[in-house]
């Protein structure tokens, strides 16, 4: 299998079925997305218990890269303390800028997404729930 079978493969799998889709009753953090050049669209909410996200869900349509998106941060980001999420989630960020040192081991899964990085327009829609979950955690210690 080339790693582009295995690429697709890995969106295919994400964007069909997650088991992070969905919404909260009464989350402590929510935030919406957008991406209007693609039309994705997305509702990411989060409860915080004793420093960690308990429970990460995200709700919404788009395109399979960034409902897969979504999915692979949700697995990867649940149960995690706040700033060791902060720092999966600026790490993935750093994948798509230019000259960013990058710590990939934190990344696990999500490292297959670094492939959307060959198509530029898709760059947005690989990111869009990662800025999202960046801009509810800034202020949250």
């Amino acid at each position: 299998m080339s790693l582009d079978d295995l690429y697709t493969d890995f969106i295919l799998s994400h964007s069909s079925s997650s088991p992070h889709m969905g919404t909260l009753e009464d989350p402590d953090l929510k935030e919406e997305a957008q991406n209007l050049s693609c039309g994705d669209e997305l509702e990411i909410s989060m409860a915080i218990d004793n420093g960690k996200i308990s429970r990460i869900r995200f709700d919404g349509h788009g395109c399979a890269i960034s409902i897969a998106s979504a999915s692979v941060m949700a697995q990867l980001l649940e149960g995690k303390e706040i700033f060791r999420a902060k720092e999966i989630v600026r790490n993935f960020l750093g994948l798509f800028g230019d000259n960013v040192v990058v710590d990939e081991a934190l990344l696990d899964d999500a490292i297959m997404l670094k492939q959307v990085k060959r198509f530029p327009m898709r760059v947005k829609c690989v990111t869009l729930a990662w800025h999202a979950v960046e801009g509810m955690l800034k202020d949250f210690e």
